[in-house]
């Protein structure tokens, strides 16, 4: 990223803040009703308007991104440098930890998110979502 790129992605970051405040106020609209964490660049916008964005958690960001085009145009910007994961991966059994800790919420991180939430509307598909979310608990533990 050129420091020309980079100012403007702050700048546009910082409107966006502005805009609609930080992303840690919305649940992810991937639908994971999860606490957003970020906002991400809806794919084909210029992401000069906040509209251009929506919040998510990192998990649902991270595979969000991973089309083919952007993997493509993050290997040509590596090209030349070491790449530090490369032959790494996390096994099945970290993958799957990792997954069940950005799911699994402690009472005081669920507080603190219901009481970043109180007053906040929802849209009707987030209520579909943690709905269709509590019933599948309901149905599992009984």
């Amino acid at each position: 990223m050129t420091k020309l790129q980079n100012a403007a992605y702050f700048v546009s970051h910082a409107r966006l803040r502005r805009a609609r405040g930080s992303a840690s106020g919305y649940l992810c609209d991937a639908g994971c009703t999860s606490q957003a964490q970020c906002w991400a660049q809806v794919h084909g916008t210029t992401g000069e308007a906040p509209a251009d964005y929506m919040p998510m958690c990192w998990h649902c960001h991270t595979i969000y991104d991973q089309t083919p085009e952007t993997s493509a145009r993050m290997s040509a910007a590596r090209t030349g440098r070491p790449n530090p994961h490369k032959g790494h991966r996390p096994s099945d059994e970290n993958i799957a930890a990792f997954v069940a800790a950005s799911r699994n919420k402690s009472p005081e991180q669920r507080a603190k998110i219901s009481a970043t939430l109180t007053g906040r509307s929802l849209s009707p598909e987030h209520r579909a979502a943690i709905s269709r979310g509590l019933k599948a608990k309901r149905a599992a533990t009984s």
